[in-house]
């Protein structure tokens, strides 16, 4: 019997070709947009509702804004936790790691609406924020996408929990601009 040398090179390229079917569809449809996805055009959600909560949601951004720490409180109740990749802060724990800097928003384009049980209400939203140190004016071009979980408690819509998904960071611009 005659042994058949085979080089280290050859195997990684068999390897490749055997791989690929199985790899290459998943990177592929990581790209594609699902067909399952929700079509804005054809969603039909308690329109009243959303709109109430995205003006809620604005005066909250507004309240972070002029540090009405007051509001931003009462708006996410004593239970109310906000998730960032990194944390997840109480409604005090909240209040203190962002208390002393200063914040720009602008809410937008989508909003998505649903309404799993009768006093529940999940809000997803597009927001642009920037932040800065007190001094400073930031430009809102920092895109997340945020999921508000929000509990009806005697008629009034209370955020308990919000969740932030980052963008990316826009480039810094170069020194002296």
């Amino acid at each position: 019997m005659k042994r058949v040398h085979t080089s280290r090179s050859t195997l990684i390229v068999l390897a490749m070709f055997a791989l690929a079917p199985a790899v290459l569809p998943a990177i592929v449809g990581a790209q594609t947009p699902s067909p399952h996805a929700i079509d804005p055009a054809t969603e039909k959600p308690d329109k009243a509702l959303l709109d109430k909560l995205l003006a809620q949601e604005t005066q909250y951004w507004n309240a972070w804004k002029a540090r009405d720490w007051a509001t931003v409180r009462r708006m996410m109740g004593d239970d109310g936790i906000w998730v960032d990749p990194l944390n997840v802060f109480s409604t005090e724990g909240f209040v203190k790691a962002v208390e002393s800097g200063s914040l720009a928003f602008s809410i937008g384009p989508r909003a998505y609406l649903r309404k799993p049980l009768p006093g529940v209400a999940i809000l997803v939203y597009d927001v642009k924020v920037g932040f800065g140190r007190s001094d400073q004016a930031p430009n809102a071009d920092w895109p997340w996408l945020l999921s508000s979980v929000f509990v009806n408690r005697n008629g009034q819509w209370v955020g308990v929990s919000r969740s932030e998904v980052r963008g990316n960071r826009p480039p810094r611009a170069p020194a002296g601009q």
